[in-house]
Order: structure tokens, then sequence, then C-alpha cells
């Protein structure tokens, strides 16, 4: 046998793709424990930056996993992540990603950092590039004047099943440069009050190339004047393509995307693209709720750069099944495809291509335009293919005379634009949401459009909550299931501990009087404002409201619909007219996950998504812990029967020392309809801290988002 040569032993590997990495599973936590080399969890790293003994990123592997510890319940880490000078391969890319192993895979939550100014997870840096890098299932909150997720110098990234939050800060929520192929996947992103006004956009991005794919987020963006940006998507100054067949491509697909809640607010775009090289775009199955002064939904291909060439750069745009609603209260326009005529080297560019197609488009601002499309001559180099789509003008009426302008003086009216030979089988007329401003997705469907539109098969089959497209499609991001005219019907059975007794529940509320006749949760953290009244029927067997929510099968923390339910003594959830069962109108069939809300107990969800329909069979939490969502979610209240657990007063999801001295010391000795009334027989006494409160502090409701 001849000797093999260390080249011809080199050319094997290359040759089968054997894999030369050693692929290391390591540990991390919010401390370092036992010698910390990382290889157990008795042995975590730390993994917050500046932390004593942190984690040092650069040191991985293509193929290494990182586990984060995430306690039992959840766990809050003292530092940031910065993951720079961190390389995977394509085949091969390092994950970060919160514990599997039960005392390990609650919640895992990063901090932003003030000193220095750090985003909770950090992906390259200047002079110092990450690659081929896989975020999954951690979390973020902001405490600082920073973001959310940065990257820097960054190629094949991408940040899924996530939830982040900001309360505060001074930037965008998420901050992309010199970024090449970013994935965001089903992350869940929210501003949680309308009092911060520095906030920027909810992502920037600048720099880079294109492939980047934005799909199934929900971005919920409060504020009262925000100071710079004021956009969903900024995505500019990106390197292009040079023909119509090579350009980069940037997806922004099924995602919610809901801004601005007073008049006031100055938003900009919900999209905006812009001084970038040739691009793709291609835009579908979004429902976007944009309201603001001088809202605008898309701007695309304006001041669009040639990178120190002659050389006109272009962008191509296709739109598909959007369901979309603007408001400004100053003069604006919904929809601007254009770009510069003059960038002083040259002629500027703009869009070459807009396809537009089975889009809902509610313009509610009265601006002075719907549509800006080019500028003169290029308006009419313009490849234009517009149809199947719904508008609605309610200050502008059914022929709005400035439907389109090419901002060259060129005006057409609606009847003008069909004349053109565009949007022949479209329509002007109104258009009513379930809920309009609402922010969850299923209160976006419509009658409008219904079957009335284009089939995109093979190129799409799916709305955005993964119903299945199929006979004649709807126009807009949700597809009607026309044949469920009953829509969904859910039969659930829980228990509460407060009023649990021998297999049912007391109900002292109602028979006291002290039973609100609607809803109580309209207020925070809650924040539902459905009408729910009770009927006339005796009330004599119920216990108290819940709320319930549907939530995507895909995305547990994205809550589809929510509806106010009343338990019975039996456990069973009632609609408020008494009869079994929660009626959720306009929600097709399908499976989704069940998570229920009550005033002073910490909310379940069930363990998977459950089938439902107009005759949903009846899911039962309270005949076996492993029926919901987590690791203890429920507690044990003897012979085989389960229930939320007591004691959470102020409703935050957690059982602590807040909820003692905040709600129940405040309300101890009093009677009536009362949140420090922990077992719910009308007062609030000793028993409700020692017997309820005392022994289940410390446990938290066992829910994604907290994870």
């Amino acid at each position: 046998m001849k000797n093999l040569t260390l080249t011809s032993i080199l050319g094997l590997i290359l040759f089968f793709d054997i894999n030369i990495f050693a692929q290391t599973n390591w540990y991390v936590s919010n401390i370092t424990k036992g010698n910390g080399n990382g290889l157990s969890w008795e042995n975590a790293r730390a993994a917050g930056y500046g932390v004593s003994g942190a984690f040092n990123w650069s040191t991985l592997q293509p193929g290494d996993t990182v586990f984060f510890d995430g306690g039992s319940d959840s766990l809050v880490y003292s530092g940031a992540i910065r993951a720079v000078n961190t390389h995977g391969t394509a085949g091969n890319p390092i994950v970060l990603t919160k514990g599997r192993d039960a005392g390990h895979n609650g919640a895992v939550w990063i901090p932003t950092m003030t000193s220095p100014i750090i985003y909770a997870i950090t992906i390259g840096a200047g002079g110092y590039p990450s690659s081929n890098i896989l975020v999954d299932g951690l979390n973020g909150f902001v405490e600082g004047n920073a973001g959310l997720v940065a990257l820097y110098e960054a190629t094949n990234i991408t940040v899924k099943n996530g939830t982040f939050y900001a309360s505060n800060g001074s930037a965008s929520l998420i901050g992309a440069g010199m970024t090449t192929n970013f994935h965001l996947l089903n992350n869940y992103f929210e501003v949680l009050t309308k009092n911060i006004n520095t906030w920027y956009d909810g992502m920037y991005m600048s720099g880079g190339s294109g492939g980047h794919i934005f799909d199934g987020n929900t971005f919920i963006l409060r504020g009262s004047e925000p100071t710079a940006h004021r956009d969903c998507f900024q995505i500019g100054y990106l390197e292009g393509g040079t023909t119509q067949t090579n350009r980069p491509s940037i997806r922004i697909s099924n995602n919610f995307i809901w801004a601005g809640d007073e008049d006031n607010v100055s938003m900009n775009c919900a999209i905006y693209g812009y001084s970038s090289g040739s691009l793709s775009w291609l835009i579908y199955n979004n429902v976007i709720h944009w309201v603001g002064s001088g809202a605008r939904i898309i701007d695309i291909g304006r001041d669009m750069y040639t990178n120190g060439t002659t050389a006109n750069m272009r962008a191509s745009v296709r739109m598909f099944n959007n369901t979309m609603y603007n408001y400004s209260s100053v003069s604006s326009q919904s929809m601007w495809f254009e770009g510069q005529r003059d960038n002083g080297i040259g002629r500027g560019s703009f869009c070459d291509t807009v396809i537009y197609k089975n889009n809902i488009l509610y313009d509610n601002s009265g601006g002075n335009a719907v549509f800006v499309l080019g500028s003169g001559a290029d308006y009419d180099s313009i490849y234009k293919d517009f149809n199947y789509n719904r508008y609605y003008f309610p200050n502008m009426g059914s022929n709005p005379s400035r439907f389109l302008t090419a901002n060259s003086g060129q005006d057409f009216s609606f009847t003008g634009w069909q004349t053109e030979g565009e949007d022949a089988s479209s329509s002007v007329a109104s258009i009513s949401f379930t809920n309009l401003g609402s922010v969850y997705i299923a209160d976006y469907f419509t009658a409008t459009g219904r079957d009335l539109g284009t089939d995109l098969t093979p190129l799409f089959t799916t709305d955005i909550l993964g119903n299945e497209r199929t006979g004649a499609w709807d126009i807009g991001a949700l597809e009607y299931q026309g044949s469920q005219s009953n829509n969904i019907n859910l039969k659930s059975k829980i228990f509460l501990q407060g009023p649990f007794s021998t297999n049912s529940m007391m109900t002292n509320l109602s028979q006291n009087g002290l039973l609100p006749t609607t809803q109580p949760f309209n207020s925070a953290p809650w924040n539902y404002n459905g009408n729910d009244t009770l009927g006339s029927d005796s009330t004599s067997s119920y216990v108290d409201w819940v709320l319930v929510e549907l939530r995507s099968s895909s995305s547990p923390t994205q809550v589809i619909s929510r509806r106010a339910a009343i338990l019975n003594n039996n456990g069973l959830l009632l609609d408020t007219d008494g009869s079994q069962g929660v009626r959720f109108n306009n929600v097709p069939e399908g499976a989704y996950y069940i998570a229920v809300f009550q005033r002073n107990h910490l909310a379940v969800m069930s363990a998977n998504p459950v089938q439902l329909s107009s005759n949903s069979p009846l899911y039962d939490f309270t005949n076996a812990m492993n029926k919901a969502y987590g690791t203890e979610p429920m507690i044990d209240l003897g012979n085989g029967r389960f229930g939320m657990y007591a004691g959470d007063g102020n409703g935050d999801n957690g059982i602590n020392f807040n909820d003692r001295a905040e709600v129940w010391q405040l309300q101890n000795g009093t009677m009536g309809y009362l949140k420090g009334d922990f077992n719910l027989d009308g007062g609030v006494n000793i028993i409700d801290a020692n017997i309820y409160w005392s022994p289940n502090t410390g446990r938290v409701a066992q829910l994604p988002e907290n994870e």
C-alpha cells in the first residue's frame, strides 16, 4: 500500500467534505460556576459582557453550540452578549440558544448596557467581523441608551424566536451596519409605553449588501414623539447588482407592523429604502397599521446612489397580498416609488419595476396623492403591473383626482389610471376591519376582496397566519376560511387555586353581586379593549372573568386574537351569553396555542397547539400538569386536579413581594371586586396572604415571553 502524504490526506478531506472542526457544546450562565470550563451546567462560564470570567466568543469553532442557562423559570443576565470576531461556516454555523435541560430551560433575558453602551445582543464590530451565527430563542430588554440587536460587519446571521422589549432608550431597536444575508425570523419587538420620545427605528440598516429576509416578526412601536428616523424598516447604502438578473434581494413578509397611537406622533415610513444600489424588493403578506403626522407606508427608490460612477441604479419592487392602513394628520402620500433626477455626478436612479397585486390599502390621510411613481420621463420607462387591489379613501372619495402622480405634473385620477391599463380588476370601496387599531393580527380580517384576488401559486401558498390559500384567492394578508361559517368556538376547562374546593370553585363574587357585568381587562397590563358584556341570564354559577388568547402555532408569542370570557364553577369557559365555549369571529380553523389569563392568578398556555374549529373538542387543563406549557406551570390541587397559581395581584406574570406590598397590603380589610382577594371570596384578609400568596412566592407564569 502506498504511503499517504500530508497533501493527499488533506485532498481526501476536502474531496469528501469531511468536517475537520470539533463541534463542542458550551454551557453559560449569568455567573461562572464550578471550575468555569463551560463544558457542563455545573461548570458553566459567565456570559455577560464585563462579567468576571466571561466567555470569549472569538474562541468558538464552526458547529459549536452555546446553551444559555434559563433557570427553572427565567434568568436575567448581568451584561450584554457581544459576539465579535466569531465565525461559523455556511454548513456549520455557531448556535446561541437557551438551555434544553430541566432546570436550565427557562427564559433567557439579556439586558442592554449603559457604560459602555452595548446592545443586548451584538454580533460583529468595526474591524472584528462575525459570520454564520444563529441566535435562537434568546430575549432582550432595554436598560439604557442602547438598542436590542446590533450587527456590524456581519454575514449570514439569523436571529429568530426572540422576544424583545423597550421601555426607554435612545437607539433603533435593531441596528445593522455593513451586513449581508441577515435573517430576522419570528421575533416579537415591542416599545412598551408611548411616553418614550427617543427611539429611532424598528430596524436601521446601513451598508453591506442584500440577501436579507425579515419574516414572521411583530413590531409594536409606541412613542409620544420620536426624535429621529421614525421608520419601522430603514434600509440604505446597500451595494447592489449591475444587471436586472443579479440584484441582491430584500424580502419583507408575514410581518405585523403597528405604530402610532396619537395624532401628533411624527412617523415616517413603515418601509423606507433609499440611497442604495440596484436591489430587488419582495414585500408580501404583511399587516401594516401606520399612524402619525406625515406617515407613509412605502418609500423606495429615492436618492439612490451610483457608487461614484455615472451608472444608473435601479430598484424592482413587488408587493403582493398586503393589508395596509395609513393615517396622517398632515398631507402625505401612502406609497412612493421614485428616484432623484440628478445626484450631481450623472443621471440619478429610480424604480424600474413596480408590480402591485392583491393588496388592501385603506388611506385615511387625505394626502395630496396616494401613489408617487417616477419622475417625468422616468415614469414612462417604469414597468408597471397594478391589478386585483382594493382601495378606500374616506377623505378623497371613490375617484380621487390625484390617485397617482408622476411627480412632474402628470396626475391620474383612479379612473384615469384604469384608462392607462392599470388596476383593471381593482376597485375603490369602503373597507371595514374586525377591530381597526388593534395590536392583534386577526382583527384585520375584512369581508373586502374575498375570492377576488389573482392566484399567485406557486410563488406563495399561505397567508400571514399560515393558512393555505386554495381556490379563489382573497385580497390582503389574511385568507378567510369561508367554509367555516361559525368560525372558532373554543371549549376549554381550567381551575383557579383561590376559589377551588373539591373539584369545583366557589362563586362568592357572583352570589354577592360583586362580579362586574363588563370585562375587567381594559387597563394595564392587559390593555384589552373589547366591549364584552354579560347577558341577562343567571350568573349564580359564575366564578370570575378570564381573558383568552389564541396564539400562532409557529410563533407562540404572537397573539392572533383575544376574547374575554366567563369561568363557570365547574371550570368550563363560557361566552358572555352563558353558552359553552368562547367564540372567535373571523378567525379561521386551525391549530393555535390557548393562553388563559385571570386578574390575580398566574396565566397558563396549552403545552402544544390545539386544533380548533366551530365544533372544537374540549381542551382540559385540569387533568394533567403537562397539559400546560413549561415547568410546573400549574399547582397540584390534589386528586389529579391542577389549576392556576393564586397570588399575582398586579398581573405581571410573577408572584413576588410587590403583590403583597402594593396590592394586598393596601386592600387588606376591605370588601369588593379586588385584586388582593386571592381566593375570590369578596374580601381581602390575612388568609389571602398566608394561604395563597406566601406559598407561591417566586412562581412565574410559564409563557414563552417569560422565557
